[in-house]
């Protein structure tokens, strides 16, 4: 979604990211072919992928970009007064809560006085995997203030091969 909007030296650090042999075109087919099928109906898991753009009220966006973003991506966009951080946490947080099975994002903290533009993705699982994993307890950052201890998935396996090098 980034790059898409990207120009100049920050679209040239992404694409450093995601390779310099692929098309920006063919890079968002793919992102669209890999959420189609993360959220495809599935009896036994349940996947969701939700995209927003929340937006300074005034501004506005490039309407090829807002193209891009809602076929593509799914994109919802919102305008918010982003000045006014416990109402811009409230819409994020509704919009983010009727996404995600009832998670919620941020705090007013989150939010910065001169914020034009906030891009959130919010990706919920819940199913069973084909080899469960354990679960390990570490701290979970909510945002600034706040942690939280949860279950995180560990397995030594997994991504011991990054670990070599």
């Amino acid at each position: 979604m980034m790059l898409g909007g990207a120009r100049g030296g920050t679209k040239e650090q992404l694409r450093t990211i995601i390779g310099r042999n692929v098309s920006d075109e063919e890079f968002h087919q793919a992102f669209k072919c890999i959420i189609s099928a993360l959220t495809a109906k599935d009896n036994e898991n349940r996947t969701i992928c939700a995209n927003g753009l929340f937006v300074q009220e005034g501004e506005t966006i490039v309407e090829d970009f807002q193209k891009l973003l809602e076929e593509t991506y799914n994109v919802e966009l919102e305008n918010l007064n982003f000045p006014d951080a416990n109402e811009s946490v409230n819409k994020i947080n509704r919009w983010v809560n009727q996404s995600t099975e009832e998670m919620e994002f941020m705090g007013p903290s989150d939010i910065e006085q001169n914020m034009k533009m906030l891009l959130v993705n919010a990706v919920y699982f819940k199913g069973r995997w084909t080899k469960p994993f354990g679960t390990e307890m570490w701290v979970f950052h909510v945002n600034h203030n706040e942690t939280r201890e949860v279950g995180y998935p560990e397995d030594v396996k997994f991504g011991a091969d990054l670990r070599k090098k």
